[in-house]
């Protein structure tokens, strides 16, 4: 039993170092995911991506000969029957037993290949090549649109840190403001309202900054959903929205048709669609199947007498079927799969057209934004000019501090702009690049 005296020494000194670990462990800096490290994350967890993954696992084990009917079918079979029968007769009124055991033994080995139906098989084989090939485009559709979602959110949340920081910023122009006009009021220089104006604005700067904290917050938990990890995960990102060097039209139209993810799904479908149509047309040809085997039977029978017949050997035949009539129904099956490819026609040209639009729209929002962040970090290095001529200005009392609370919401909103049309650039960018196929190999920003 441990001494009461020594319980209460271990008791205090709990309650001294539990504290401390408590600090030494919030001290530490949490983890600072770059975008390499965040993509990473979101292929090997990312539930979208895993479900994908199975998906084309399961077209590429399907995609057999044999599954496609070209590979012939091997069977043994065995069978053994054993039976007694008991009774009498009644001869000139005399009744007398009689039995009978009879036993019966049948075994067999046999092939049966199909080595002639109208070519379906070869359509069928095509179809599983196509669908095996489908099952890869839309694992890499995932991958894409989940790189897409996972580099917006990550740069959306490197966006409202960036507005997290001017609010920040603002902050601390409007406390030396309040300094200011506190100052100026004790020299007898100032007034009670310009300090109560400075002292609201400093106040409203604040609960803008608070708000923006709970943006911020909300923005980490989306990216932590997309990459299947602990909510109160505690991270950093990088500071700044990195565009690639500018985008060239020409290269990303290039090899947009054969690259586009979505395209070359419609595509294969099309496909699948006309091997589909080829097996349901040669099925109106006849079927050749090749039987092939060997058979062994023996039959022993006892009674008064033992009699035993045996028989073995190979067999050989073949089995020619041909359907006569099946009630018109071929003729519906032909009708509707050439429907049903001439509906993946249309699909493949419409995904075509979208996807050319799609292209177009996001390379002139790319460039309008590209151009928008040269003309914003022109406007905000004259407005943080005007910012600085404004403070001395106040300073003096030759403006208002009305006045000088525009000039500081001007910074704010020029800054604000500027960070907008990065990410803007951001989004296009990747956009753009998933469009033309090009976002698995740029994924190394």
């Amino acid at each position: 039993m441990i001494p009461k005296s020594n319980f209460i020494v271990t008791i205090v000194w709990l309650g001294l170092l539990l504290p401390l670990m408590a600090v030494a462990e919030k001290s530490e800096p949490p983890e600072t995911l770059n975008l390499e490290d965040v993509v990473e994350i979101a292929l090997e967890n990312n539930y979208g991506i895993r479900i994908a993954r199975s998906e084309e696992e399961i077209d590429r084990l399907n995609h057999t000969l044999g599954n496609a009917g070209m590979l012939p079918s091997i069977s043994a079979s065995g069978t053994g029957i054993g039976f007694q029968e008991d009774g009498y007769s009644v001869l000139n009124g005399d009744q007398t037993s009689v039995f009978e055991e009879t036993g019966e033994l049948t075994a067999g080995v046999s092939l049966d290949w199909t080595i002639f139906d109208g070519l379906r098989m070869f359509s069928t084989y095509s179809r599983l090549s196509e669908v095996k090939e489908l099952g890869e485009t839309n694992t890499r559709i995932e991958v894409e649109q989940t790189l897409t979602d996972v580099i917006a959110v990550y740069y959306e949340i490197v966006q409202q840190e960036k507005l997290l920081n001017v609010l920040e910023n603002s902050i601390e122009f409007s406390e030396e403001r309040r300094g200011i006009a506190e100052t100026m009021l004790d020299l007898g220089s100032g007034s009670e309202y310009d300090l109560l104006l400075a002292r609201t604005d400093l106040n409203t700067d604040r609960a803008e900054a608070i708000r923006q904290e709970v943006v911020v917050k909300q923005t980490k938990y989306e990216l932590l959903r997309l990459l299947d990890l602990e909510s109160d995960m505690e991270f950093d990102v990088s500071e700044e929205i990195e565009l690639l060097d500018e985008l060239s039209y020409g290269e990303l139209y290039d090899g947009f048709q054969d690259n586009n993810s979505d395209i070359k799904a419609a595509r294969q479908r099309q496909n699948i669609a006309r091997h589909e149509r080829n097996e349901v047309r040669r099925e109106r040809y006849p079927e050749i199947e090749l039987n092939i085997g060997y058979q062994y039977e023996r039959e022993e029978v006892r009674n008064s007498i033992r009699e035993t017949e045996e028989l073995r050997g190979p067999f050989v035949g073949a089995t020619l079927r041909v359907d006569i009539f099946d009630g018109l129904n071929m003729r519906r099956r032909v009708q509707v799969a050439g429907e049903e490819y001439r509906t993946r026609e249309l699909e493949y040209e419409e995904e075509l057209a979208s996807n050319e639009s799609s292209l177009s729209s996001a390379y002139e929002n790319y460039l309008g934004a590209r151009q928008l962040i040269e003309l914003e970090q022109e406007n905000l290095e004259l407005a943080q000019e005007a910012l600085d001529i404004a403070l001395e200005q106040y300073q003096l009392a030759t403006i208002t501090p009305i006045e000088l609370r525009e000039t500081q919401r001007i910074v704010l909103d020029t800054e604000t702009r500027l960070i907008d049309a990065q990410y803007e650039a951001k989004i296009a960018e990747t956009e753009i690049l998933r469009l033309s196929g090009m976002l698995p190999d740029k994924i190394t920003f």
